[in-house]
């Protein structure tokens, strides 16, 4: 809409050309589209009063296919530039045709925002983004991320953010991807990594394959770990009260012997974090990431070698297995025998029946045995594979072949 202010004679005296939306009203709370996104006190979203686990893609732009994949979030770096002084951001534009692809498809969007006018304190174009999205169907969240870790704004501008984010939009909440210090000040204790009065949500990254005893790149999430599929301790070791999200590998790095993640990794990958508590998972496959061929070298960009077929299908699982995930801990009902195995577990518990989720964070298989009352008189089924199990006396016996994830149903 352009308006334009004249005299009394007729004289121009100004005018601005301004981007309207039309926002979609809908009758009492009837409608998901129109009810906010909330935190709920177990640290899971609530969409419609609804417990939600957001299981999301970086770098998205095939939507149809994601929604058929199973996905319910996408991101973009396409929204992240633009001058900073300018009153609206040039990527807004984008911006509206995502969200209107995203909710056509059923999927919301983690809406970062700009990252020029954050780093140099420049509300006005925050604020105008804000307040032309806020009631958009296809908004999840919104965000900001690594402007402190990288040391391009002091943690000062993102506790503003966080505050303006708050004041303007109560109905989504703000995610971020951020740390309270410069990342390598972080080097050896990762406990307070999040700035909890700055954040809603907190995610950082896991990018760990190929395995490295040596390897440590902490903006990679990436730790030396014995060649194991270590979780990274800024999730296992946080002192954060904060609910915390992760996004795990889906690209090639740069060197010549890099690859993606096998199905097993991913598998594990993804088990290993709702062990240790995750509130979302993302599949991360970069910001333009390159191999050493230079060539792009994210999920879709190599989707054969990349194993885009097999996150598909985990994609699916984890979306079925939704309920659960977000249902009660039942974790301390069950005992691991075998301490020193390198395998994690966690169990919930909805309605009479128990789930166990158990990983194998080794290349080699391992023995385990989980001891349970619950074990005692129900019978156990493991989902997602033909595999067969019978525990005696209230202990369930089971081997974990290599990076093995198993589900086990117990009623």
């Amino acid at each position: 809409m352009t308006a334009r202010v004249k005299a009394g004679a007729g004289w121009l005296i100004g005018s601005v050309l301004a981007a309207w939306v039309v926002v979609p009203c809908y009758a009492g709370e009837s409608s998901a589209k129109a009810q906010p996104v909330t935190i709920g006190p177990d640290g899971f979203l609530r969409i419609g009063g609804r417990p939600h686990f957001p299981i999301g893609l970086y770098s998205a732009t095939r939507f149809p296919e994601l929604a058929r994949a199973g996905f319910t979030a996408v991101h973009s770096y396409a929204v992240v530039t633009g001058d900073a002084d300018t009153p609206t951001n040039a990527t807004d534009a984008r911006l509206q045709t995502l969200l209107d692809s995203a909710a056509s498809n059923g999927l919301r969007m983690k809406v970062e925002l700009p990252r020029l006018a954050v780093e140099q304190a420049k509300w006005e174009q925050v604020r105008r983004r804000i307040e032309r999205f806020r009631d958009h169907p296809g908004l999840l969240c919104w965000g900001s991320e690594e402007r402190v870790a990288r040391g391009r704004a002091p943690l000062e501008n993102v506790c503003a953010l966080y505050r303006l984010v708050r004041e303007l939009d109560p109905h989504h909440p703000f995610v971020l991807g951020d740390t309270r210090d410069v990342i390598k000040n972080l080097q050896k204790d990762r406990r307070l990594f999040f700035p909890d009065d700055c954040m809603d949500v907190g995610i950082w990254w896991w990018y760990p394959i190929p395995l490295r005893a040596a390897q440590t790149n902490l903006l990679e999430g990436s730790e030396a770990a014995e060649l194991l599929l270590q979780p990274p301790s800024w999730l296992t070791t946080t002192l954060s009260k904060k609910p915390l999200w992760i996004a795990i590998q889906a690209y090639q790095k740069p060197q010549q012997d890099a690859r993606f993640p096998t199905p097993a990794e991913y598998r594990c990958m993804a088990y290993l974090s709702l062990i240790n508590g995750v509130k979302g998972l993302w599949f991360y496959t970069g910001s333009g990431q390159r191999d050493w061929q230079g060539k792009p070298a994210g999920l879709l960009n190599k989707p054969v070698e990349a194993h885009w077929d097999y996150v598909q299908q985990l994609v699916r699982e984890l979306r079925e297995l939704e309920p659960v995930i977000v249902a009660e801990s039942a974790t301390a009902e069950f005992k691991l025998a075998s301490t020193n195995a390198p395998v994690e577990f966690a169990a919930r518990k909805r309605g009479g029946v128990r789930y166990l989720f158990a990983a194998n964070k080794s290349g080699r298989p391992q023995q385990v045995r989980f001891q349970s009352r619950a074990l005692a008189t129900g019978a156990v089924s493991v989902l997602y594979e033909s595999h067969r199990v019978a525990p005696r006396d209230g202990v369930l016996f089971d081997e974990l072949p290599p990076l093995g994830a198993r589900v086990y149903r117990i009623e």
